[in-house]
C-alpha cells in the first residue's frame, strides 16, 4: 500500500475507532476536529503524491508529531521551539517519507535524546496491522519566510510512552525541554492545539483507570 493510501485507512480506522471515544471535547471542537479530518481527506485525494514532500506548499505537506509521556501517563515532554518560540510536542517535517508514524517516532528520538518508545494505542487497524493509531489530527497555517511561501502543516499526532533511561538530551531544534507534570502544564500558555492533546491525554488516563482498553 502507497503512503497516502495507507494515511487515509489510518484516518478512515481513527474516526471508527478513537474518535467516538473522546467525549470530553466541547461541541466547538468536535466540529472543528471534524473539518480537520476533512480537509485531510481532500489532501489525500487530491494530492496524494505531493503530500509528503517539505517543498509542497499549496496547499501544504504532512508532519508527524508525538506527545511524549511517561510510563504513568503523568508527564509529557515539551520542547519550547527556537522559531517558533512557543512551548510544543516534538515533531517536524516527513521529507517524502510516506509512513507517517515513523517521523513521528524519528523526531521524537531526535528532539528529545530517549531512544526507546512504544505507541499508544496498541491496537492497529485491520488495513495494515503494522500501523499504529494516531490519536490527534491538526491543521495549522505557517506563515511566508526562509524563501517559502505560507503554507499549511497537515500534523498527524501520536501518542508515545517513552520506556528505559528517560533522561533528556536538548537538540538544535530547542530553546529548552522539560519533562513536566499535568499539573504544570496549567501554568503555562500553551496553543490550543497542544490543550486538545492535554484534553485527550487526561481521557486517556480515565480510560486506562477503568481498564477499558
Amino acid at each position: 500500500m502507497h503512503g497516502e493510501g495507507e494515511l487515509g485507512s489510518v484516518l478512515v480506522a481513527y474516526q471508527q475507532q478513537l474518535q467516538p471515544r473522546f467525549k470530553r471535547a466541547s461541541a466547538a471542537a468536535k466540529s472543528t476536529e471534524t473539518e480537520i479530518l476533512a480537509g485531510f481527506s481532500t489532501l489525500l485525494t487530491r494530492q496524494a503524491a505531493n503530500c509528503f514532500q517539505s517543498d509542497f506548499f499549496t496547499p501544504g505537506h504532512c508532519t508527524g508529531s508525538a506527545l511524549v509521556v511517561d510510563p504513568s501517563f503523568s508527564r509529557v515532554v515539551l520542547t519550547y521551539h527556537r522559531k517558533i518560540g512557543r512551548w510544543l510536542q516534538l515533531g517536524g517535517h516527513a521529507d517524502g517519507h510516506p509512513l507517517i508514524h515513523e517521523v513521528a517516532l524519528r523526531e521524537a528520538q531526535e528532539e528529545s535524546g530517549m531512544r526507546e518508545f512504544c505507541f499508544w494505542p496498541l491496537a492497529h487497524h485491520e488495513a495494515s496491522p503494522a500501523t499504529p493509531l494516531p490519536f490527534d489530527w491538526d491543521i495549522h497555517q505557517i506563515p511566508a519566510g526562509a524563501g517559502e511561501p505560507a503554507h499549511c502543516h497537515f500534523d498527524v499526532r501520536y501518542l508515545l510512552v517513552a520506556r528505559g533511561d528517560l533522561t533528556l538530551q536538548i537538540s538544535a531544534e530547542s530553546l529548552d525541554l522539560r519533562w513536566f507534570s499535568l499539573a504544570e502544564l496549567a501554568g503555562l500558555d500553551l496553543d490550543q492545539s497542544v490543550c486538545r492533546l492535554i484534553i485527550k491525554l487526561n481521557e486517556i488516563r480515565g480510560w486506562l483507570g477503568e481498564r477499558l482498553l
